[in-house]
């Protein structure tokens, strides 16, 4: 496979990016390769790739190193200064909310919430048991995940969010195709293939609307192809209900299965 017929330039609301025509954008396979140690084979492996095509990325990588790393660090920054605006708000919600003792309000209104927030971008996860600061720790924007446990625990809590924040259908949408088929394998990975399923039949069912550069465009599905995501979605809910059925649960029991795939916390 020649580099120049394995990757492809993909327009998008961030701007123009470079892509694997058949898989994620280079800087996604740049983050991953750096999480396996640099390890082709494991990148290429985790991510459904033939070797070469993570070798045309790596060779763009190294040609077009600084957008890349541009966009790299862009993703790390979107993430820190999400959990900024989060801190502002809550001192915002302390300014003014009632029922609060002095010494909360001092909290939310001191250095000692920006030194929490600080210490969770720096990989301080807190006290909590291993299964919490494994957790907390995958939801660290400077976390690099390392081993398979902790990039799936990753990949299915990104997804799961957007599926949190706007429902199914949006999270296939605004997260993109690729990213649905990873979230998808990493919660195989955490023993949860029912979940899993979910998402693989809703990429099925939108694979008909995902364009050459794999966006996706939820507004020209068919009335009956919404109503059949919008079940899909109610499936992937009732499978996410009660104790045994949240992603932390499952999460739990795939780190007492498993402990080896997760770095000690």
């Amino acid at each position: 496979m020649a580099a120049e017929s394995a990757i492809v330039m993909r327009d998008g609301p961030a701007g123009v990016r470079a892509g694997l025509r058949d898989g994620p954008d280079v800087w996604e396979v740049v983050a991953v390769h750096r999480s396996f140690d640099n390890i082709t084979t494991r990148t290429a492996a985790w991510l459904d790739q033939p070797v070469v095509a993570i070798e045309a990325a790596l060779r763009h990588y190294e040609s077009h190193r600084h957008e890349i790393d541009v966009w790299i660090n862009s993703n790390e920054e979107a993430a820190a200064k999400a959990i900024s605006v989060s801190v502002d708000a809550r001192r915002m919600i302390a300014s003014s909310a009632e029922g609060l003792t002095g010494d909360e309000r001092a909290f939310f209104d001191s250095d000692a919430l920006e030194k929490s927030v600080q210490d969770f971008l720096k990989g301080d996860l807190g006290s909590g048991n291993a299964a919490d600061r494994i957790w907390n720790r995958a939801c660290s924007p400077v976390f690099t995940p390392r081993l398979p446990g902790d990039q799936a625990l990753r990949d299915a809590i990104s997804f799961d969010g957007e599926i949190s924040s706007g429902g199914l259908d949006f999270a296939i949408d605004e997260a993109g195709y690729e990213e649905a088929r990873v979230a998808a394998e990493g919660l195989r990975t955490l023993g949860a293939p029912d979940l899993a399923a979910v998402l693989d039949e809703a990429r099925a069912l939108v694979a008909r609307v995902v364009n050459g550069a794999g966006a996706i465009d939820i507004v020209d599905l068919t009335d009956a192809e919404e109503a059949d995501l919008a079940a899909l979605a109610v499936r992937y809910n009732a499978l996410t209900e009660g104790p045994e059925g949240t992603l932390f649960e499952r999460f739990t029991r795939s780190l007492a299965a498993n402990p080896a795939t997760f770095e000690p916390a």
